[in-house]
């Protein structure tokens, strides 16, 4: 499961590796991270389109399709665009970016239902992320550990925006959907198809 915490450290590791130190390198770190994490599982929804057959049940797989590289160009650009500039610039977002992408890739899980479909896969989207509200959930958590300044929203902003406009519009979610086929035709499950629905943790 997706945890705030290891994202941190994960960061934190990413952003010390390309020569990234300092007093407050940790509570920044795990500041984004936690902020990262705790406000995309409350917002996050899953919607897939399923077949198999009738009539319902549950499925569980993963979410899938994101790169490193993509998000990076967004959350580069958004911060160039916030007026977030300088040697470290390039540093930090890549960081950020690998570090958001293999916590996400390694660890995420995926629960649905499914009215539908009892037997049979889904594939779909993650929606109902909010950059804004990411963004506030960030920067309570920098403020709460002593971070200010007159570029940290900017800087955030650029973030939320870049990695919610990623897993909406790349990320893909597929499930394997169980659950027992009912009516049966001449002892034969009956084909049917549906909306699934769910949440990424």
């Amino acid at each position: 499961m997706l945890n705030g915490k290891l994202l941190g450290t994960q960061i934190m590791a990413q952003l010390a590796s390309k020569g990234m130190t300092g007093s407050m390198l940790s509570s920044f770190s795990m500041a984004m991270g936690e902020g990262i994490v705790e406000s995309f599982l409350s917002m996050n929804q899953v919607i897939t389109t399923d077949v198999g057959f009738i009539t319902s049940g549950t499925g569980k797989g993963k979410l899938s399709g994101l790169n490193d590289q993509a998000l990076f160009a967004l959350v580069s650009s958004q911060m160039m665009g916030n007026g977030i500039k300088g040697v470290q610039m390039i540093s930090m977002a890549q960081g950020i970016s690998k570090a958001v992408v293999q916590h996400f890739t390694s660890m995420n899980m995926v629960d649905t239902t499914h009215m539908g479909v009892a037997l049979g896969t889904g594939v779909g989207k993650v929606l109902g992320l909010v950059p804004a509200m990411m963004s506030a959930s960030i920067v309570s958590k920098m403020m709460g550990k002593g971070i200010k300044g007159t570029m940290l929203l900017p800087l955030v902003n650029a973030v939320s925006n870049g990695f919610c406009t990623h897993v909406m519009t790349t990320g893909i979610v597929n499930v394997a959907i169980v659950g027992s086929p009912a009516p049966l035709i001449i002892a034969v499950p009956i084909p049917g198809a549906g909306v699934g629905k769910g949440k990424v943790s």
